[in-house]
Protein backbone atom coordinates (compact mmCIF):
# COMPACT_ATOMS: atom_id res chain seq x y z
CA UNK A 1 0.00 0.00 0.00
CA UNK A 2 1.34 3.69 -0.39
CA UNK A 3 1.74 5.74 2.08
CA UNK A 4 -1.24 8.16 2.94
CA UNK A 5 1.32 10.56 3.87
CA UNK A 6 4.95 11.59 5.07
CA UNK A 7 5.50 13.62 8.03
CA UNK A 8 9.47 14.91 8.62
CA UNK A 9 10.42 15.43 12.19
CA UNK A 10 13.83 17.64 13.19
CA UNK A 11 15.29 17.20 16.42
CA UNK A 12 17.90 20.19 17.37
CA UNK A 13 20.45 18.81 20.33
CA UNK A 14 22.63 21.03 22.35
CA UNK A 15 25.23 19.81 24.08
CA UNK A 16 26.84 20.49 27.80
CA UNK A 17 29.31 23.09 25.95
CA UNK A 18 26.39 24.77 23.52
CA UNK A 19 27.34 22.66 20.35
CA UNK A 20 24.18 21.78 18.80
CA UNK A 21 23.57 18.89 15.86
CA UNK A 22 20.55 18.38 14.27
CA UNK A 23 18.25 15.19 13.07
CA UNK A 24 15.83 14.73 10.97
CA UNK A 25 13.06 11.28 10.70
CA UNK A 26 10.32 10.62 7.92
CA UNK A 27 7.51 8.73 10.03
CA UNK A 28 5.38 7.30 6.78
CA UNK A 29 1.16 6.64 7.77
CA UNK A 30 -0.03 3.87 6.24
CA UNK A 31 -3.69 3.92 5.34
CA UNK A 32 -5.83 1.39 7.00
CA UNK A 33 -6.67 -1.53 4.91
CA UNK A 34 -10.41 -0.74 3.50
CA UNK A 35 -12.75 -3.89 4.45
CA UNK A 36 -15.39 -5.37 2.02
CA UNK A 37 -17.75 -7.64 4.20
CA UNK A 38 -20.55 -10.06 2.96
CA UNK A 39 -24.17 -8.10 3.66
CA UNK A 40 -25.73 -8.64 6.43
CA UNK A 41 -27.66 -12.08 6.11
CA UNK A 42 -31.23 -13.31 7.31
CA UNK A 43 -30.95 -17.24 7.68
CA UNK A 44 -33.65 -19.67 9.31
CA UNK A 45 -32.95 -21.17 12.52
CA UNK A 46 -30.87 -24.30 12.19
CA UNK A 47 -29.27 -23.60 8.74
CA UNK A 48 -25.43 -22.69 8.15
CA UNK A 49 -25.07 -19.56 5.93
CA UNK A 50 -21.10 -18.40 4.05
CA UNK A 51 -19.67 -14.90 5.31
CA UNK A 52 -16.60 -13.58 3.61
CA UNK A 53 -14.66 -10.51 3.59
CA UNK A 54 -11.82 -9.09 1.65
CA UNK A 55 -9.32 -6.08 1.09
CA UNK A 56 -6.90 -7.10 3.82
CA UNK A 57 -3.92 -9.76 3.84
CA UNK A 58 -5.32 -11.79 7.00
CA UNK A 59 -8.37 -12.08 9.10
CA UNK A 60 -9.52 -12.40 12.50
CA UNK A 61 -13.41 -13.50 13.40
CA UNK A 62 -14.98 -13.08 16.62
CA UNK A 63 -16.70 -14.66 18.47
CA UNK A 64 -16.06 -17.87 17.22
CA UNK A 65 -18.12 -20.61 18.53
CA UNK A 66 -20.67 -20.78 16.02
CA UNK A 67 -18.08 -20.77 13.10
CA UNK A 68 -15.95 -23.64 11.27
CA UNK A 69 -12.72 -21.54 11.71
CA UNK A 70 -11.63 -18.15 13.32
CA UNK A 71 -9.26 -17.31 10.32
CA UNK A 72 -9.25 -16.83 6.64
CA UNK A 73 -11.53 -14.26 4.68
CA UNK A 74 -14.38 -17.38 4.19
CA UNK A 75 -15.92 -19.36 7.04
CA UNK A 76 -19.23 -21.23 7.63
CA UNK A 77 -21.98 -19.63 10.14
CA UNK A 78 -24.32 -22.23 12.25
CA UNK A 79 -25.87 -20.22 14.66
CA UNK A 80 -27.63 -21.89 17.66
CA UNK A 81 -29.88 -18.88 18.76
CA UNK A 82 -32.84 -16.76 17.62
CA UNK A 83 -32.31 -12.85 17.18
CA UNK A 84 -29.02 -11.10 15.98
CA UNK A 85 -25.82 -12.65 16.04
CA UNK A 86 -22.41 -9.83 15.45
CA UNK A 87 -19.17 -11.05 14.22
CA UNK A 88 -16.22 -8.93 14.30
CA UNK A 89 -13.52 -9.01 11.79
CA UNK A 90 -10.12 -8.16 11.85
CA UNK A 91 -8.54 -7.28 8.91
CA UNK A 92 -4.59 -7.17 8.79
CA UNK A 93 -2.32 -5.85 5.69
CA UNK A 94 0.91 -6.84 5.10
CA UNK A 95 2.36 -4.22 6.97
CA UNK A 96 0.64 -4.75 10.13
CA UNK A 97 -2.26 -2.48 9.32
CA UNK A 98 -5.17 -3.18 11.86
CA UNK A 99 -9.22 -2.25 10.91
CA UNK A 100 -11.92 -3.79 12.45
CA UNK A 101 -15.76 -4.22 10.91
CA UNK A 102 -18.66 -6.84 11.93
CA UNK A 103 -21.13 -8.44 10.08
CA UNK A 104 -24.44 -9.35 11.31
CA UNK A 105 -26.85 -12.57 11.22
CA UNK A 106 -30.31 -12.03 11.53
CA UNK A 107 -31.61 -15.73 12.60
CA UNK A 108 -35.12 -15.99 12.52
CA UNK A 109 -37.33 -18.47 14.34
CA UNK A 110 -39.01 -21.67 12.77
CA UNK A 111 -42.57 -21.83 13.08
CA UNK A 112 -44.27 -23.76 16.05
CA UNK A 113 -46.24 -25.92 14.10
CA UNK A 114 -49.07 -28.01 15.79
CA UNK A 115 -51.56 -29.97 14.10
CA UNK A 116 -54.60 -31.83 15.22
CA UNK A 117 -54.74 -35.65 17.06
CA UNK A 118 -53.88 -38.77 15.44
CA UNK A 119 -57.02 -40.06 14.57
CA UNK A 120 -58.35 -43.47 13.36
CA UNK A 121 -61.46 -44.06 11.23
CA UNK A 122 -63.43 -46.49 9.53
CA UNK A 123 -63.03 -47.54 5.20
CA UNK A 124 -64.80 -44.68 3.56
CA UNK A 125 -65.05 -42.42 6.24
CA UNK A 126 -63.66 -38.90 6.02
CA UNK A 127 -62.00 -36.79 9.08
CA UNK A 128 -60.45 -33.17 8.99
CA UNK A 129 -57.03 -32.85 9.59
CA UNK A 130 -56.00 -29.06 11.13
CA UNK A 131 -52.53 -27.53 10.89
CA UNK A 132 -51.41 -24.21 12.89
CA UNK A 133 -48.55 -22.09 13.59
CA UNK A 134 -47.59 -21.32 10.07
CA UNK A 135 -49.00 -18.99 7.34
CA UNK A 136 -48.31 -21.35 4.63
CA UNK A 137 -48.63 -25.29 4.90
CA UNK A 138 -47.88 -28.04 2.33
CA UNK A 139 -49.19 -31.71 2.87
CA UNK A 140 -47.98 -34.98 1.56
CA UNK A 141 -48.69 -37.80 0.54
CA UNK A 142 -51.77 -35.87 -1.87
CA UNK A 143 -53.60 -39.05 -1.91
CA UNK A 144 -56.77 -38.84 0.14
CA UNK A 145 -56.71 -34.97 1.04
CA UNK A 146 -58.99 -32.95 0.06
CA UNK A 147 -56.01 -29.70 -0.33
CA UNK A 148 -52.27 -29.87 -0.14
CA UNK A 149 -51.78 -26.46 0.87
CA UNK A 150 -54.72 -25.41 3.23
CA UNK A 151 -54.34 -25.73 7.41
CA UNK A 152 -57.45 -27.64 7.32
CA UNK A 153 -57.87 -30.06 4.94
CA UNK A 154 -60.42 -33.40 5.05
CA UNK A 155 -59.03 -36.52 4.76
CA UNK A 156 -60.62 -40.00 3.34
CA UNK A 157 -57.25 -42.81 2.77
CA UNK A 158 -57.85 -46.38 1.22
CA UNK A 159 -55.42 -47.55 3.56
CA UNK A 160 -53.63 -46.31 7.44
CA UNK A 161 -51.62 -43.38 5.86
CA UNK A 162 -49.00 -40.56 7.92
CA UNK A 163 -49.73 -37.42 6.14
CA UNK A 164 -46.94 -34.73 6.78
CA UNK A 165 -47.48 -30.78 7.01
CA UNK A 166 -44.62 -28.29 5.81
CA UNK A 167 -45.59 -24.88 7.86
CA UNK A 168 -44.09 -21.64 6.55
CA UNK A 169 -43.57 -18.77 8.74
CA UNK A 170 -43.42 -15.13 7.50
CA UNK A 171 -39.78 -14.99 7.55
CA UNK A 172 -40.02 -18.35 5.10
CA UNK A 173 -38.53 -20.67 8.14
CA UNK A 174 -39.97 -24.46 8.03
CA UNK A 175 -40.99 -27.03 10.54
CA UNK A 176 -42.62 -30.24 9.94
CA UNK A 177 -45.24 -32.55 11.38
CA UNK A 178 -46.93 -35.62 10.49
CA UNK A 179 -50.13 -37.66 11.64
CA UNK A 180 -50.90 -40.65 11.20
Amino acid sequence: ASPHFMETYTVIGTNINGCKATSMIDVIVNPLPILNVSEDISLCLGNSTILSVSGASNYEWSPSIELNTSTGYVVIASPETEGINSYTITGTDSIGCKKNTTVELIVNSLPTLSISETATICTGDTITIQASGAIEYYWSPEAGLSSRTNNIVSANPSFTETYTVIGTNINGCNATSMID
